[in-house]
């Protein structure tokens, strides 16, 4: 559990949760009302290597702005089977980032790696003002995104959300709090 603490001006990643050695397992870890700031990288970074995974966390609270990727998932094998899935991300405000959010399930040349980042929940998440994208989901399946504010992204403030060559994503809102 990492919880209330201000994590800010690190030359990395403000937190990184790393299962990229080969079958490295990194399941249910909580990351909780923090301010993540001014990281050089990434405010929340979770990487997942050759046949290993990330999965179960929560991340739920946070203030995060100021770094390249506010939070970034990333599946980074080319070889096989590596799986970002099934984490949660909510009551979070992120911006003032390049990217606000960013799940990438890298492949190979051949684009049979068998990774995954899929059945990732983000919901009731403010994110707004990041200079290139709120959300980018590239080659993802199966993520919830709901009952958030997505706004004023991107250069001309209208890039919120970029999903390319990604499948079965559900973007939702209720009455309360619409997707702008």
């Amino acid at each position: 559990i990492i919880k209330e603490n201000t994590i800010s001006n690190n030359t990395g990643n403000g937190i990184k949760i790393d299962s990229s050695n080969s079958a490295g397992k990194a399941d249910n870890n909580q990351i909780i009302s923090n301010v993540i700031k001014n990281n050089e990288d990434s405010g929340i970074y979770l990487i997942a290597g050759t046949e290993s995974w990330v999965k179960h966390t929560i991340i739920d609270g946070n203030t995060i702005s100021g770094h390249d990727y506010g939070i970034y998932f990333y599946a980074s094998s080319t070889d096989y089977r590596t799986k970002i899935n099934d984490n949660i991300i909510r009551n979070s405000t992120i911006s003032g980032n390049q990217i606000g959010i960013y799940l990438d399930k890298k492949q190979n040349s051949n684009g049979n790696a068998q990774n995954q980042c899929n059945g990732n929940k983000f919901d009731n998440l403010t994110v707004i003002n990041n200079f290139q994208y709120g959300f980018y989901l590239n080659e993802c399946e199966d993520n919830e995104i709901t009952n958030s504010i997505i706004s004023n992204n991107g250069p001309q403030g209208d890039t919120s959300v970029a999903i390319p060559v990604a499948q079965i994503n559900s973007i939702s809102s209720s009455s309360k709090n619409p997707l702008q």
